[in-house]
């Protein structure tokens, strides 16, 4: 029986190590799954412990019983235990509460905002994740991870400001736009018109919303101030699109009807990023401004030929009466008729400067362009003031170059300019001072400086010298007396020659002028050592 037994005690211990093998595999096995879900809790433990958001683990009662310590201002010790909302204010911690019960009752998960005391005592929004603790298909707790969503809310609170200001701003413009009495049109880089005010689309004719949105060079015809039509590229509007550059002119435009009126335009292009993507273009109608300017110098131009008429008679008689044709004069009489003499040549040298200022206006002066020797031309203007100057005890001194200027200008209109100067540096220079004037050559300039040792000019004053009918107050200007214009006319003139006038003064010092003219030509080298003239 020994025998036969053996076998089988054999396969027995045979199956029975096979099976304590297999169970130390699978212990082995078992001891490795634990160890890694050991790892795996303990990683997951410090994710959830050291995660920036609150997470909170509460109970049916809404008392919590885990929060990670990552995420909380608050020691987990000191809310551990409490309900939910404890830091929050009363209606807020109701609205809360109502919420997580409904997640209780129901099982389906809820978001939620609200507001709490956050770092440093200052206010704070959260956002809230609520999900349900299912066990054996009960609810019987909560996990909420809470967001500090101040920044988000912060940056949202601005940005709705923000729209608010834009709004605000946009109709407090669009009220502007639509308040002043100058046109304006907005157009983009197509050139089409995006904005127009109601000022703009009446001066050209038209409703609002018959021109928003059209090609403004088809639907706005312009002419130059000669009346020809100005190609669309040549156009202020498309020029300041091209170029990038504030352009100002003076333009007609054709309203709808046909008709056509003068217009000021200044176009200020609209750019970003270097790149024009529209422009702004400002209007006026100049028509009544016009027709006044007209008038002015109408009158002015008739009253000065109706003035001259009879100021050139009494000139004429009181010449024949000091000359005797009427017989002779006591000296008392040959005083005031001297007096009225001079009274006659001050009223005709008004006139004079009255007519030329309405011809110059009316664009009627046009220089005379021809070769000239300039270092003539002064010394002659010199030597018809001279005598005047020096009845007024004044020390006259002239500096030209040695050698002849030569420059292409009108020497009428010149002669005009310098007198001006001349014969003011003079008038307001009390007796015993001097007038000077230098001529000199600088690179491609004539250059001309008439200077006084009068009265001066405060600094306030110079920017009024020039404009017309402009007197400034001074110990000598009652006394000499004058029309305010020749000034304005010699300023005039200089321009005309494309040059430059300017003005350097001090009160109780003295004054000079300064004209610089462009050397179109010139005969010979100046030297540089100018001869002085007395």
């Amino acid at each position: 029986m020994t025998d036969r037994t053996h076998p089988e005690l054999e396969s027995l211990r045979r199956q029975l190590a096979e099976a304590e093998r297999a169970q130390a595999t699978l212990k082995r096995e078992f001891e490795l799954r634990i160890k890694e879900l050991e790892r795996s809790q303990s990683h997951l433990q410090s994710l959830v412990n050291y995660a920036p958001n609150f997470i909170h683990i509460v109970d049916a009662n809404l008392r919590v019983n885990f929060i990670n310590r990552g995420g909380s201002e608050l020691r987990p010790e000191d809310i551990i235990g409490s309900k939910v909302g404890e830091y929050m204010a009363p209606a807020e911690r109701r609205r809360v509460r109502r919420r997580l019960r409904q997640v209780l009752k129901t099982g389906k998960p809820t978001q939620y905002e609200f507001k709490a005391v956050g770092e440093n005592n200052t206010q704070a929004w959260y956002r809230t994740n609520a999900g349900p603790i299912d066990q054996d298909g009960q609810v019987v707790g909560l996990v909420l991870m809470t967001f500090d969503i101040s920044g988000d809310h912060y940056r949202a609170q601005t940005l709705r400001e923000d729209k608010q200001a834009a709004e605000s701003a946009r109709i407090r413009d669009r009220a502007l736009l639509n308040s002043i009495g100058e046109g304006l049109i907005v157009i983009d880089e197509h050139g089409l018109i995006a904005t127009i005010n109601p000022s703009g689309s009446a001066m050209l004719g038209y409703r609002p919303e018959e021109i928003l949105g059209q090609w403004f060079p088809r639907v706005v015809p312009v002419l130059d101030e000669q009346g020809q039509a100005i190609d669309t590229i040549d156009r202020p509007i498309m020029r300041a699109l091209s170029s990038g550059q504030v352009i100002s002119e003076q333009v007609r435009y054709y309203r709808q009807d046909g008709s056509s009126f003068p217009a000021a335009i200044t176009v200020s292009p609209v750019v970003v990023a270097g790149k024009p993507i529209g422009a702004i273009e400002v209007f006026r109608d100049l028509t009544r401004e016009r027709e006044l300017e007209r008038a002015k110098e109408e009158f002015v131009s008739l009253a000065s030929h109706q003035l001259r008429t009879p100021a050139t008679g009494v000139k004429a008689y009181i010449s024949m009466l000091l000359d005797g044709y009427a017989g002779s004069v006591s000296p008392r009489q040959q005083e005031f008729l001297q007096k009225v003499f001079h009274a006659n040549e001050r009223q005709l040298q008004i006139v004079n400067d009255m007519l030329n200022v309405a011809r110059v206006d009316a664009g009627r002066i046009i220089p005379e362009m021809v070769s000239t020797n300039v270092k003539t031309l002064i010394r002659d203007i010199v030597d018809e003031q001279r005598l005047t100057i020096r009845e007024r005890q004044q020390k006259l001194e002239v500096m030209l170059p040695a050698r002849s200027v030569e420059a292409v200008l009108d020497p009428k209109l010149i002669r005009m300019a310098v007198e001006n100067i001349l014969n003011n540096a003079s008038k307001y220079t009390p007796e015993g001072g001097s007038v000077g004037i230098t001529l000199s050559l600088v690179g491609d300039l004539v250059c001309l400086a008439i200077s006084d040792t009068g009265v001066g000019i405060a600094a306030e004053d110079i920017p009024r010298l020039f404009k017309r009918f402009s007197r400034i107050d001074n110990p000598l200007s009652t006394s000499r007396g004058g029309s305010g214009l020749g000034l304005y006319l010699t300023q005039t003139i200089v321009a005309l020659h494309s040059g430059r006038l300017s003005v350097d003064s001090a009160l109780d010092t003295g004054t000079t002028f300064r004209i610089e003219l462009p050397l179109y030509s010139k005969a010979g080298r100046i030297s540089s050592k100018p001869e002085a003239t007395r």
